[in-house]
Parts: C-alpha cells; structure tokens; sequence
C-alpha cells in the first residue's frame, strides 16, 4: 500500500527531560514512515502500531503487550522510593512525615490522557500518571507509544524511534529535602532510588552484561544506562548504579535520582523489534542505508526493550 494515511497534526513537544540548548544533534533524521490510527482510552489504554499498554491507577503499574499468538506481555511496576544520603543510607523513615515509600500497592495514581502529541520529533499516544510522595514530592510517569518513526536524543546521543515502540520517563519533582532530626543526629538527603520491577519470561537473565544489555528471555533485550537529566543537564548514576536483583520471573531494577532542585527524570524507552519492517535513514549528503526498526543501543539516557515479534 503506497498511499499511507497522513500523520498526527504536530503539538508541542511535552517531553519532560529536554536537552541542553545549544547541543547541536547531528543524527541522521529518518525518512518519514505511514502513520497508523492508534486509540487512547479514558482508563488509561492505549493501542497501536501492534503494541497496546494498559496504565492501572492503583499501585503504579503498566503493561506493555504487543500483537503475535506467542507474544510475552510485559509488566512495569513501580515498586518502591526511598530518599538516601550521601552514604547511600535511608534518611527519613521515622517521624511523623516519611520520606519513603516501601510500596507503591495502595499509592492512588490520576490518569491524564492526552491522545496525540511528539517526543522528539516523532508522533506518539500520550497517557501519564502521576502520584504525591506523602507531602514531601511527586512522582510522574510519562508514556509515548510511538506513531511514526523519528528520533529522541540526549545532549551527547540520538535513537532511532519505530512505530510500536514505547517512550517513558519517570519524573521526580517539588521535593522537600530531608533534614531530619534523629536523636542527636540529623540526617540529610543527598539523591532518591527508585526500584522498578519488570515481569515477563521465566527464562530471563539474572545478571547485567558487561555491555549493559539484559537478557529478559523470549526475544526480549533490556538496554540500560546510567545517565538522569537533573535541572537540565544529563549527569551519571551514582557508582553502581542501575542495578538488578532477580526473584523467579520478576528483575528489580534500582536507579539512583541525585540530588535536584526542581526535577529529574530517567527516560527508557520500550522498543518493540520487527524484523519485517525498515527505516530508512538518509544522512546528510550520503547513500540510503535500512535498519531494522529497533532503537540503536549505544551507551545512554535510555533503556531499550526489544521484543521479538
């Protein structure tokens, strides 16, 4: 079919973590691809493009499903947060306000549906969550299902973006810094982690590899890295940092949030692989070159998850 249906009308780019002004991003852009009609609903549903994520209000969960009768659906849950001092110990557990959340189960969610909308300059399906941490903060999660190919970046690093594939980013902001009297002591925060739990294929990996790439099972591979946008500017995890434990079929993942002023935000994106479908990519100046759609995985502020149709 050669007469593909016309994309989105474009809207403001509502991506939360933007690079750095200035930064020049010489990555090749690609050749626009069809547009597809995709659905959001007022639950919190989203479908398109052979891919569909459901956002439940309650307990901070999505899951990404895509199409095929051996398709494994995968779940995201935020687990739990916990502010930390310098030490990495946890500081305002006590008392009458808590800077911690050991479960995010009974955590209320309000669902914003925002139907259409770009992420860098591809089309996407919006839908976000967001929750208050006790009265010290809030936490957001942004969802982009991909429309059109296109490409998102960092201030050093660009991603080719397919159709299907899932944009997210998770928000921290308004934060209220511990400066908590403990006895005679006073703890201080100094950064938040924050563990996100995957479930998917029993035969997932239980390590990270040393390329940072992680085996889920089935086809499935999750790219991670250790880059937040705090304030504005993309700086590294803490040392160590994401790190995996595993328990049966369900991988918690830890990332480091270091200290803000107004907001940070660790952007994955969920890709899924086709391996019918190219994007063509035209440098400036240079030959046509097809790529399998799938985000490339260098080092950077993302984790890919690529699922094998």
């Amino acid at each position: 079919n050669t007469d593909p249906s016309p994309s989105p009308s474009p809207v403001n780019n509502t991506d939360p973590s933007p690079a750095p002004s200035g930064t020049n991003n010489t990555a090749p852009s690609p050749s626009p691809s069809p547009a597809q009609s995709g659905s959001v609903s007022a639950d919190g549903t989203v479908t398109g493009w052979g891919t569909t994520v459901k956002v439940q209000g309650q307990s901070g969960k999505f899951t990404v499903t895509p199409d095929g009768p051996n398709a494994t659906a995968i779940q995201v849950t935020m687990d739990a947060l916990r502010e930390v001092d310098s030490s990495g110990n946890t500081v305002g557990s006590s008392g009458r306000t808590k800077h911690s959340i050991n479960t995010f189960a009974a955590q209320d969610f309000t669902i914003q549906t925002d139907a259409a909308g770009t992420i860098g300059n591809a089309s996407a399906l919006i839908v976000k969550f967001s929750s208050p941490i006790s009265t010290i903060g809030q936490i957001a999660v942004d969802t982009y299902l991909i429309q059109t190919a296109g490409v998102v970046s960092t201030d050093s690093e660009s991603w080719t973006v397919a159709p299907g594939d899932l944009k997210w980013s998770i928000t921290l902001s308004s934060w209220e810094w511990c400066g908590c009297t403990q006895g005679r002591s006073t703890e201080v925060g100094d950064g938040v982690e924050v563990d996100v739990t995957t479930t998917g294929s029993s035969t997932a990996s239980n390590s990270i590899s040393p390329d940072s790439k992680y085996d889920m099972g089935d086809g499935i591979t999750l790219t991670l890295s250790n880059l937040v946008n705090v304030d504005g500017t993309w700086v590294s995890m803490k040392a160590g940092y994401p790190k995996l434990v595993a328990n049966g079929n369900k991988r918690t993942f830890t990332f480091h949030f270091p200290k803000f002023t107004n907001n940070a935000t660790y952007d994955p994106l969920l890709s899924m692989e086709k391996p019918d479908t190219t994007i063509t990519i035209i440098p400036s100046g240079a030959l046509a070159h097809s790529y399998p759609a799938l985000a490339l995985s260098a080092a950077a502020a993302l984790v890919c998850l690529r699922i094998l149709h």
